[in-house]
């Protein structure tokens, strides 16, 4: 029995995890931001986070898919340490070079605090990479918006951080600016990686 259960897990891990960079995966991600954009009582106020790296197709071309891999894979440790003080955080990569990161009851001036330090973090790292470039866009998840939508503003906001001197774009709703949400959050630290 004990091995049927560990063969469940990894499977489950491979199902829903990023083999490069060891955080969740695309899979994973949209199953969590449908679940989060649900109606009634089960909607969980909080953020998304899209980070995107241009300029990644050049860095293989010009230094090999190694390079390339070895950067996502440092992007993957510098999220995950940026993250780790926070336990409502779930962060995964979601296609080549993009990863989303979903925030969980945080205070919007936390929230903000949060961000501009990712940011920072990020912004220094990159500063040494000639080739690539990072972008930061945040959304405030909405109440029964779809997550074709939600993706859509948040997409919207990476658009704009491509635009700005400090590479990040957030607008968070104004319903969300004064929300405390005190009882714990449950995520499956144990079973994806990524999450908690």
């Amino acid at each position: 029995f004990e091995q049927q259960l560990q063969q469940i897990q990894y499977l489950q891990k491979q199902n829903y995890s990023d083999s490069l960079t060891g955080l969740g995966n695309r899979r994973i991600f949209l199953q969590q931001i449908q679940s989060n954009l649900q109606e009634g009582d089960d909607f969980v106020p909080g953020y998304l986070i899209l980070v995107a790296i241009d300029g990644l197709d050049i860095l293989n071309k010009h230094h090999g898919y190694t390079a390339g891999d070895d950067m996502l894979k440092e992007m993957g440790e510098k999220l995950t340490k940026v993250a780790q003080p926070y336990k409502s955080v779930q962060l995964m990569r979601i296609s080549g070079s993009q990863f989303g990161i979903i925030v969980h009851y945080m205070e919007q001036k936390q929230f903000e605090i949060f961000i501009e330090q990712l940011n920072s973090n990020l912004q220094n790292y990159f500063s040494e990479q000639p080739l690539c470039k990072v972008y930061l866009a945040a959304v405030g998840l909405k109440q029964n918006e779809s997550s074709k939508d939600l993706l859509s503003r948040a997409d919207q906001n990476l658009g704009e951080a491509r635009n700005k001197s400090n590479h990040l774009s957030f607008h968070l709703p104004s319903e969300q600016r004064n929300i405390l949400v005190t009882f714990p959050f449950k995520v499956w630290s144990d079973n994806y990686p990524g999450f908690g």
